[in-house]
């Protein structure tokens, strides 16, 4: 019995420790990160044109796994969407959680009628990786990389 509380003991203190360290992993996210789009195509085969797109990612709080951010960009964009539908700039609230690994960001919009989902993968700790998507009406698919300045 005093072995398996033992192992219990020593199990629980690893798990604490590796669990705060894992949360410590991620650099601390808070700045300006420029973003640079490599690729977003819509269902309907239309695609954004990379050289148009200015767009930024910026983390406002980073705290534990939580990130909160705001999305801006602007763009050239004549009936993508649906050929009616266009939008040349946006700004949305952003809502981030950081993998416990610390090199892994999901996010989401908040207060947005889009539904845009993200996944970030960290390749240092000035720049990411971003895939992302919508569904519905106005699918869409997208690669990019972000540079914090």
């Amino acid at each position: 019995m005093t072995i398996i509380r033992t192992a219990l003991t020593v199990l629980s203190v690893w798990l604490v420790t590796a669990t705060a360290w894992a949360q410590d992993a991620a650099p601390n996210l808070v700045g300006v990160w420029d973003v640079e789009l490599d690729e977003l195509v819509f269902t309907n085969g239309n695609r954004f044109d990379a050289h148009t797109y200015i767009a930024t990612l910026t983390i406002t709080e980073h705290v534990g796994g939580v990130v909160h951010a705001l999305y801006s960009f602007t763009t050239e964009m004549e009936g993508l969407h649906d050929g009616v539908m266009e939008v040349s700039a946006r700004d949305a609230e952003v809502l981030g959680i950081v993998s416990l690994s610390g090199d892994e960001i999901i996010f989401i919009n908040r207060n947005e009628a889009d539904e845009a989902v993200s996944h970030a993968r960290l390749i240092s700790p000035n720049e990411m990786e971003i895939m992302g998507y919508e569904l519905g009406e106005h699918a869409w698919v997208s690669r990019s990389r972000a540079v914090r300045r």
